[in-house]
C-alpha cells in the first residue's frame, strides 16, 4: 500500500517552524512496514488543501496529514476535509467533554473558540486525543483511509502509535520487525561499501540507510515471521561484527545514554570544561535521566581568563599555542579533572565561525581533549562552516571520544 503525508501549515513554509513531523512519520512509518512514497507541504489555504487531497486520495492507499485542527481561524483543516468528503461538520459531546477536562485542570477558561474545536465531519471516526485536545479524524473508504492528526509533535506521536499503527497492522494482518543499528564516525558510503555483501542479497526494501549529522542508522525490515526473526538477529550480528567499534548501540538510545551507562556501570563521574561549545555538551549528558550519578560539573570558560581562573590553563600556553590548540585542550582537560574531582573529563576549544577563522586555523577547527585518570589524549577535527552544525558535531565527537576511551583502557574496562 502506497503511503503519503500532507503536512500544513503556513509556519511550516516561511520556514518558522522546521518540518520535523514529517521526518518523524517517514522513520516510524518504515520501521513499522509502511514506507513513506510521497510528501507534500502547503499552507493553510482551502483550495491547496482540496487539491492536494484529490491528488493524494487517487495517487494513494494511505494519507497522513498534520496540523490545522486547532481552535484559531487559520486552523481549517477539520471543515476543508469534510468539505472534501461532502460531509456536514457537527458539534461532539465527548470531544467536547474531552477538551473541558482537560483544560480545567490547567485552570483554562473554555471560549467559543474551544466549541469550534469540538466540530468534526459528520460521517468520520472520530479518536479521542489522550494527549491532547484536538481528535484524530479517520475517514476509510473505497480500501484508502485518511487520517487528519494535529501538528503538535507530541500529541501527533501518540496517536501514530496508539493509534494508527495498530489500526494499520490489525487490517494487512501483519506486523514488522525491524533492528536497529547506529554508527558514529564513519560517512554512509563508507558503510554500505563495508556491508555491501552482508546486505545485497536482501529484498528491496529490507535496509535502509539513515545517515544525520553525527553518523548513520540502519534499518533492518521484515515481515514477522519466526524465521525471519533469526535471520534478522544473523544478519546484524554479521553487520555489528563488520564495522567493529564505529558501531555504539543496537537500540533506540542516543550517544550520550551509551556513555553515560558504560559511566554508571564503571561507577565513574565525569565534568566537562567547554569553550565552543559552549554549554551544549553537559546539555547532552543531562539530558539523560539519571545522569546526576556520574555527571558532577560543567565549566563554561569560554573567554581565556576563565580558562586560568577556572580551569588553572597557563596564560603563558595560550599565548604560545593559541586558545584554540591541542596543548589549551590538554590543560583544559586536566583542570576539569582537578577542579571537579571526577574520574573523565572531556574538553572542548574550536572556532565555530562563521568568523575568527585563519589559513592556519579555519572555521570548523575544533581541539577536543579526553581525559581518564589523569590518562589524556586529544584529537583534531575540522567541520564546516555552519556555527550550530560545528557545536552539535563536536559534542557528538567528544562523546564518542568517550566512549571509545572507556572501550580500548585496560584500566577501565568491566
Amino acid at each position: 500500500m502506497k503511503t503519503a503525508l500532507l503536512t500544513i501549515g503556513n509556519e511550516l513554509l516561511s520556514g518558522v517552524t522546521v518540518n520535523t513531523n514529517a521526518s518523524w512519520l517517514g522513520r516510524e512509518l518504515l520501521e513499522q512496514g509502511f514506507p513513506v512514497e510521497e510528501t507534500l507541504t502547503i499552507g493553510d489555504n482551502r483550495p491547496q488543501i482540496l487539491h492536494a487531497l484529490r491528488y493524494l486520495w487517487g495517487a494513494a492507499d494511505i494519507i497522513l496529514t498534520t496540523g490545522g485542527l486547532g481552535p484559531t481561524s487559520d486552523d481549517i483543516t477539520m471543515e476543508v476535509v469534510a468539505e472534501f468528503f461532502g460531509s456536514d461538520l457537527v458539534f461532539h459531546e465527548p470531544t467536547f467533554q474531552h477538551l473541558k477536562e482537560r483544560l480545567s485542570s490547567h485552570k483554562i477558561e473554555i471560549t467559543e473558540q474551544h466549541k469550534q474545536q469540538s466540530l468534526v465531519p459528520q460521517d468520520a471516526e472520530i479518536i479521542t486525543n489522550k494527549a491532547g485536545t484536538a481528535p484524530l479524524i479517520h475517514y476509510a473508504r473505497e480500501g484508502k483511509h485518511l487520517f487528519c492528526l494535529p501538528g503538535i509533535p507530541y500529541e501527533m506521536k501518540h496517536l501514530v502509535r496508539h493509534q494508527i499503527i495498530p489500526l494499520l497492522s490489525e487490517e494487512q494482518g501483519r506486523h514488522s520487525l525491524t533492528r536497529l543499528i547506529r554508527t558514529s564516525g564513519v560517512p554512509e558510503s563508507t558503510i554500505a561499501r563495508e556491508i555491501a555483501e552482508i546486505v545485497d542479497p536482501l529484498p528491496a526494501g529490507a535496509v535502509a540507510y539513515l545517515p544525520h549529522v553525527f553518523g548513520v542508522d540502519i534499518r533492518l525490515i521484515a515481515d514477522d515471521t519466526a524465521e525471519n526473526a533469526t535471520r534478522l538477529q544473523e544478519i546484524t550480528r554479521a553487520i555489528t561484527n563488520r564495522l567493529g567499534k564505529i558501531v555504539y548501540t543496537e537500540q533506540d538510545e542516543s550517544l550520550a545514554a551509551v556513555v553515560g551507562r558504560e559511566l554508571r556501570q564503571r561507577t565513574f563521574t565525569v565534568s566537562t570544561a567547554e569553550s565552543c561549545t559552549g554549554g551544549l555538551l553537559a546539555d547532552e549528558f543531562t539530558n539523560i535521566s539519571g545522569s546526576s550519578d556520574y555527571f558532577m560539573e560543567g565549566f563554561i570558560t569560554y573567554g581565556n581568563q576563565a580558562k586560568t581562573d577556572r580551569l588553572q590553563v597557563s596564560g603563558d600556553l595560550i599565548e604560545r599555542h593559541g586558545a584554540v590548540s591541542e596543548a589549551v585542550a590538554e590543560a583544559m582537560v586536566r583542570g576539569a579533572l582537578q577542579a571537579a574531582g571526577t574520574d573523565a573529563a572531556l574538553a572542548t576549544t574550536g572556532i565555530a565561525g562563521p568568523t575568527g577563522g585563519t589559513d592556519a586555523k579555519p572555521v570548523g577547527l575544533v581541539y577536543i581533549g579526553c581525559g581518564i585518570r589523569g590518562r589524556v589524549q586529544t584529537k583534531r577535527f575540522v567541520f564546516g562552516q555552519d556555527r550550530r552544525l560545528n557545536k552539535e558535531r563536536a559534542v557528538w565527537a567528544a562523546l564518542n571520544m568517550l566512549r571509545l576511551a572507556l572501550q580500548d583502557d585496560e584500566h577501565t574496562r568491566l
